[in-house]
C-alpha cells in the first residue's frame, strides 16, 4: 500500500518494517503511538464505512499523522512531526496495490470505490 502526499508516493509497508529503532522511539515519545497502536489504528481506518469517518476519530487521526511522519522520515526527509504533517487533507491519498488485496477482493465484481477505477491494477482512494 502506498501513501500519496501532494503527488509523491511513499511505501507504507516498507516505511513501517524498515523504521529505525530511534525513529520508533521518537514516534512513541512525540505522539504516544507505537507500532502496534499504529497498525491497529490503520486497520480500523480501513474498516470504516466512509473514508472520511477517520476525521472524527482522534486516535486514527493521530495515527495518520504518525504514519505521514514515518513515511517521510523513511524517504530521507528530515522533518519534525509537525513539519511533516503540514500537508493539506486534499493532498493525502492511499493507493492500494493489487498484490495487497486478498484473493476474494480481487475476484469481487462489485463496483469500484469512489476515487478508484475498477479493472486497474491499483486503486487510489482519496481521503477528501
Amino acid at each position: 500500500m502506498k501513501l500519496i502526499l501532494a503527488g509523491k508516493e511513499y511505501d507504507i509497508n516498507e516505511s513501517m518494517t524498515k523504521a529505525t529503532l530511534f525513529d520508533l522511539y521518537e514516534l512513541k515519545m512525540k505522539t504516544g503511538i507505537g507500532m502496534k497502536s499504529l497498525s491497529d489504528a490503520l486497520e480500523r481506518m480501513g474498516k470504516l464505512a466512509d473514508p472520511k469517518d477517520f476525521l472524527d476519530d482522534e486516535t486514527i487521526l493521530l495515527a495518520l499523522c504518525a504514519l505521514v511522519w514515518l513515511c517521510r522520515r523513511h524517504a530521507g526527509e528530515s522533518l519534525t512531526i509537525e513539519e511533516a504533517n503540514k500537508v493539506a487533507l486534499a493532498d493525502v491519498q492511499f493507493k492500494v496495490d493489487a498484490a495487497d488485496l486478498p484473493d476474494e477482493v480481487e475476484a469481487d465484481p462489485t463496483p469500484a470505490l469512489t476515487g478508484s477505477v475498477q479493472g486497474d491494477d491499483d486503486a487510489t482512494v482519496p481521503t477528501s
